[in-house]
């Protein structure tokens, strides 16, 4: 079997549909686009989003802020994002891996860095190292919001019938064997990250879950593990998938769906000394 790319998604335009979707749902569960806490009222604001993927957390954001804030998104690869002309004027784009050095004409320059769904991208060794790079970036007194769904917590709820749910807890554990980065486990160790990372004022929020949003939010996603196995050329585990998937989609019909809860984690870069 080949080596596992770097990453785990397909960056079709099926896959722009399940983040463009994603996003809203993220949005309804948590409540907000940016935190609160996080005051976006300054002069000529900078604002990074950092995985940016297909852009649409900038292109929403775009929408409530002034024309002269600069949105900037950051990824490894622009295939998933729209052309540039259809992009916010004040928009602008940028490669970086958040595991490579921080540039030095972008060290110290934005109010508040943006990133979410890394869980399959980075490791629980390489959490640190992230922080810091993203802490690299801000300003003082800038902010940082993280969000992401916690693997850990990852769990079935069974519909009115048991029997085709059972095939969703199959696939749970296909999932478990088929790379070791569909099993993170440092989400919920985010807020010490970020205090360990020199962070204060660090808080988060775990909404409550909604079942009706968690139920779309299961078919949204329900192709991911189809496109991972396919991605990652587990031939094996990709036709225990394909023959899964007529049973669990029935289930979804009968009312089992997976389930599971998000972090949202906010922290400000203090002043220096």
């Amino acid at each position: 079997m080949s080596s596992a790319p770097d990453y785990l998604m397909t960056r079709d335009y099926v896959d722009n549909n399940r983040i463009n979707l994603q996003h809203f749902l993220c949005r309804e569960m948590f409540g907000y686009l940016t935190h609160p806490s996080i005051p976006l009222t300054g002069p000529a604001l900078r604002v990074a989003d950092v995985g940016t993927g297909t852009g649409i957390w900038l292109r929403d954001l775009a929408s409530q802020l002034p024309k002269n804030t600069r949105l900037d998104g950051l990824d490894v690869s622009f295939d998933a994002m729209p052309p540039k002309p259809l992009l916010p004027a004040n928009t602008s784009l940028y490669h970086w891996n958040t595991r490579e050095a921080v540039p030095e004409e972008v060290v110290g320059v934005y109010d508040l860095v943006h990133i979410r769904h890394f869980l399959f991208v980075l490791r629980d060794h390489e959490i640190r190292g992230a922080v810091a790079n993203l802490s690299k970036r801000l300003i003082t007194c800038g902010y940082l919001q993280w969000t992401e769904p916690d693997m850990a917590s990852f769990r079935v709820e069974k519909g009115v019938s048991g029997d085709e749910s059972e095939r969703l807890v199959e696939l749970m554990k296909l999932r478990d064997i088929s790379d070791a980065r569909l099993v993170p486990t440092w989400v919920p160790k985010l807020p010490e990250q970020l205090r360990a990372g020199g962070f204060c004022e660090v808080e988060y929020d775990v909404p409550e879950e909604r079942p009706d949003l968690e139920f779309v939010m299961h078919e949204c996603n329900l192709g991911l593990s189809g496109m991972i196995t396919h991605n990652t050329q587990n031939k094996e585990a990709e036709q225990r998938v394909s023959g899964l998937m007529p049973k669990i989609c029935r289930a979804a019909r009968d009312g089992a769906y997976f389930a599971l809860t998000r972090w949202s984690v906010v922290g400000r870069k203090p002043l220096a000394g």
